[in-house]
């Protein structure tokens, strides 16, 4: 009995009451003992759900088509679900075209008359809320009714008489468009009937979205891939299934503990035809706090054989619906032992990624669920399971190493940075961490080894494994306290990663730990080189007392961050390196806005604050409880290469920013750097190493771990 118009489904204004039913429910007239469907009693109630009814005072009246105005994407909240629908089907948003505007689908269309334009017809595509609002529902339009504030304790008053359940619900049919062939909406086919199927997208090519990773390239010889699905499960067309799947990926979905035998979190797990094999699983990850438990999924991962000894653990991570920048693998070594390992998922290309080396005994399995760190899991960051794969080593590696640290660690100013850290500026998800393919520890020649330690870790080296987690911006703090990350604007220097110590690149196996840290602390250096370009930073007498004041202050910090590194990591060497003099002696930099006597200044703090970690090193190492930790003073490699240096220049001068996705930008909260400037915003690149200075950096590590005699394993 409840019709809309003509009732003629080609119609868009006929589809009111479906999606009206769609979204809070159609509930059946009530049997011969006053129940409805599921038995309990409705009174004489029956309908559409008063939740979507258009003049539930939850929307905001009077109020225009939904998306008749562009901004009304902005807080959709202000209408129901089936206007929402129509308005999206009548109002395409739109979409840059270089230096133009163009609709970003094609919407339905009306026709018109010189009485009434097709536009208003357009915009009368839903009926006015009054005609919802009738005595056979209970309703009464300018009444004004309070919901029993027990039941309903937000609900505002509004036109439904039925104050104790809301069960002012719509039940008769409706017309206000009279000739609805000529006034109501047209909906615009994609492919008009009768036209051929489009065909499959190569996998891979220009026309395929998902460009899923069909061989085994890239992957070291004798890996061992678990894939995620079973074999037999058929591969789209073109990609063809070129390796045996040597084990089996399940799913366990939490029980919803108010609904025993329901399992919510099966309608947030998705698939793609993406990934590794052009398949992959997907969810969203959520905190432990705000009842986010009740959603977990865990995938894992068995190999189908035991390993014993060791082996290289590699994921696929796909490119696209992989975003989470906390991605939590748990890695059950065969023997009850488990390994933790975090993983920023944000590649955006189907690429191999090593989750570090292991030493297995037995059947191995890794887990990955949907349960993040606090600040990291607000159900909007896409969590996938792809393949994985082991590889079998001969034995451990003789260098497994862990580069920690803040910018002058993770490459700053060198360039080619990888994307997971270097993405999504002006959302809740900017990684500004920016590691760098440059970065210095990637540039070490380690002994024994025949190249580059970041290479050769690239390439599954079978004697080096590279754990890159330092990060631009970082204090000590964020090196070793997850909480410190809420307390810096827009979680700068740690964004939603987990703290580096506790990343899992640190165990009892780790041989090596380097690492740049103290110089962000405080804001010490950053707000000493604006001091110095806003003024005569040399001509003040308290300058320099207050910021070596600050570098004191910065290495209590430093040494409780050195000794957590020292616990978590028992067996490595520790190499804290210091920071360079930043700007080349006896010169003024970028136009005079740092004068020769200025830079003199900012030098000398460099050197201070070198000082005092040096001499911190030197009690930790010395000590009654020795700690295996040595330092490294790159100043005299520098010397004449700082920026603004007139031949060789290894480090940057003032950078225009902003140079990629997680750099600085104008108006950052994040930094002070962006205040001086109203044209642009200095890049987080300015003083920060070149590619060459990230070179000389290396020479400078090779030669103290040769001076200290670190050989590895």
């Amino acid at each position: 009995m409840m019709k809309v118009n003509n009732d003629n489904t080609d119609k868009i204004e006929n589809w009111y009451f479906a999606l009206w039913a769609y979204n809070s429910g159609y509930y059946p007239l009530a049997n011969a003992n006053g129940n409805d469907a599921n038995g309990k009693p409705n009174n004489g109630a029956w309908g559409l759900g008063w939740l979507n009814n258009p003049i539930n005072p939850r929307y905001v009246q009077g109020r225009s088509m939904f998306m008749e105005l562009p901004a009304d994407a902005a807080h959709p909240q202000d209408w129901p679900y089936q206007e929402k629908v129509i308005g999206w089907a009548a109002y395409s948003i739109a979409k840059s075209q270089g230096s133009s505007w163009e609709p970003g689908f094609q919407p339905a269309w009306w026709n018109g008359t010189p009485a009434t334009p097709a536009e208003e017809n357009r915009r009368r595509a839903i009926p006015g809320p009054e005609l919802l609002c009738l005595a056979s529902n209970e309703c009464v339009v300018g009444t004004s009714n309070t919901p029993d504030p027990v039941e309903f304790p937000n609900e505002k008053p509004g036109p439904c008489k039925r104050t104790a359940d809301l069960k002012c619900w719509f039940h008769v049919a409706i017309i206000w468009k009279n000739d609805c062939n000529a006034q109501c909406g047209f909906w615009t086919a994609k492919y008009p009937a009768g036209a051929a199927e489009p065909p499959d997208a190569v996998p891979g090519g220009p026309s395929d979205p998902f460009k899923p990773n069909c061989t085994t390239t890239g992957l070291p010889a004798g890996a061992l891939i678990i894939d995620d699905v079973p074999v037999n499960v058929p591969a789209r067309p073109g990609c063809t299934k070129s390796w045996t799947n040597s084990g089996a990926l399940t799913f366990t979905f939490k029980e919803d503990p108010y609904n025993p035998g329901t399992y919510p979190a099966r309608g947030d797990f998705h698939q793609l035809g993406n990934g590794f094999g052009a398949h992959q699983w997907f969810a969203y990850m959520r905190d432990t706090t705000s009842n986010g438990d009740a959603m977990e999924i865990v995938g894992t991962w068995e190999l189908h054989q035991a390993i014993n000894g060791w082996a290289r653990l590699l994921v696929h991570v796909p490119q696209r619906r992989a975003h989470t920048q906390q991605a939590p693998y748990i890695i059950d070594l065969g023997n009850g032992k488990t390994k933790k390992r975090y993983l920023p998922q944000l590649t955006e290309q189907n690429k191999w990624v090593s989750l570090g080396v292991f030493n297995f005994a037995g059947t191995p399995k890794v887990k990955l669920g949907t349960l993040a760190e606090t600040g990291a899991g607000d159900g909007t960051d896409a969590v996938s399971w792809d393949a994985i794969a082991f590889q079998p080593l001969p034995g451990k590696p003789k260098h497994i190493v862990a580069a920690l640290g803040d910018s002058y660690s993770s490459g700053e100013g060198a360039g080619s940075y990888y994307r997971e850290s270097d993405a999504l500026h002006g959302t809740p998800d900017w990684n500004g961490c920016r590691r760098s393919k440059n970065a210095w520890s990637r540039k070490l020649h380690l002994y024994g080894l025949s190249g580059e330690l970041g290479p050769l870790s690239d390439t599954w080296s079978t004697n080096a494994e590279l754990g890159f987690v330092a990060c631009s911006g970082a204090q000590t703090q964020n090196v070793r306290d997850w909480s410190f990350a809420q307390r810096q604007p827009n979680g700068e220097g740690q964004f939603k990663e987990q703290n580096q110590v506790n990343s899992g690149v640190l165990d009892e196996n780790t041989t090596l730990v380097t690492l740049t840290l103290g110089g962000n602390d405080n804001q010490a250096f950053t707000s000493a080189m604006m001091d110095c370009a806003q003024g005569a930073c040399s001509l003040d007498s308290g300058f320099l007392p207050k910021y070596k004041q600050l570098a004191d202050a910065m290495i209590p910090d430093l040494e409780w961050t050195v000794r957590d590194i020292a616990q978590k990591a028992p067996n490595a060497q520790i190499l804290l390196v210091g920071y360079p003099e930043l700007i080349a002696r006896d010169r003024e930099c970028d136009s005079a806005l740092i004068s020769a006597s200025e830079a003199a200044a900012l030098n000398e703090l460099a050197n201070y604050a070198d000082g005092k970690q040096a001499q911190m090193v030197t009690t930790l190492a010395g000590g009654s409880s020795p700690i295996k930790v040595a330092y490294a003073n790159p100043v005299n490699t520098f010397i004449g290469h700082g920026a603004c240096a007139l031949d060789t220049e290894w480090i940057n001068a003032v950078v225009n920013g902003p140079t990629g996705d997680g750099d600085f930008h104008e108006g950052d909260p994040a930094t002070q750097f962006c205040i001086l400037w109203e044209s642009f915003c200095l890049s987080r690149e300015s003083f920060h190493p070149k590619a060459a200075g990230t070179t000389a950096y290396a020479t400078v590590v090779d030669s103290a771990l040769n001076a200290i005699g670190y050989k590895g394993s």
